[in-house]
């Protein structure tokens, strides 16, 4: 069993180079959101694939990093396709006051230590809030849109399937169980697929779209 623990221990680790690899093929055509998801997943590669080259310390330092870039980016991202001000707002300060505590927190243990679960679970859940209040405010706009054509909803889509598992992981994480740990890695690799479909639906909505200029 514990052979099968690896292998999707290893898929999941790889999984995050598909939608990477994607992104560099049509880079030309991904519209803004896309093209912030896919610059979050090169610097997700890094932490991702830290064990292969970097000393426990380092690998520290950048999952830990990158916790609040993921939480910054995934905030910018909803601000963007947001319609409410009153939301945009909650948005800004609830990002602004991560950030904060963040630094509070690796001024006071270090940043170096150890991997600090207790922010990934508390971005977990602002992020399960985000998307909610994001499918929400379609809900009351009213607004016609082919999910299966919106990047930012496979997006969503694909966060919404990651973020309660990985609250979970690694709320419990000392006493997570083998079982739990194969289910995040899938989870993990799920989440990358979907995030994959959401770049590739760019290149169906290139001839009915205005392509963003950066």
């Amino acid at each position: 069993m514990e052979v099968v623990y690896t292998i999707f221990q290893r898929i999941s680790e790889y999984s995050i180079l598909i939608p990477v690899s994607i992104g560099f093929i049509i880079f030309k055509y991904l519209d803004r959101n896309s093209f912030l998801i896919f610059l979050l997943m090169v610097i997700a590669t890094f932490p991702q694939l830290a064990a292969f080259y970097a000393s426990k310390e380092e690998a520290n330092i950048m999952y830990n990093v990158y916790t609040v870039i993921d939480i910054t980016v995934w905030g910018y991202v909803f601000f963007l396709n947001y319609k409410s001000k009153k939301l945009k707002l909650i948005i800004i300060l609830s990002v602004i006051a991560f950030i904060f505590l963040s630094i509070f927190i690796f001024n006071k243990f270090g940043i170096k230590p150890s991997f600090i679960y207790e922010l990934v679970c508390l971005a977990s859940l602002m992020q399960i809030c985000f998307i909610l209040a994001y499918f929400y405010s379609l809900y009351t706009n009213e607004e016609w849109i082919e999910l299966e054509k919106s990047p930012v909803c496979c997006f969503s889509l694909g966060l919404l399937i990651y973020a309660p598992i990985t609250y979970f992981y690694f709320a419990f994480y000392t006493n997570v169980a083998p079982e739990l740990k194969l289910i995040h890695n899938i989870i993990n690799t799920l989440m990358y697929l979907v995030f994959s479909i959401g770049l590739l639906t760019n290149l169906s909505n290139q001839p009915k779209s205005v392509r963003w200029t950066r």
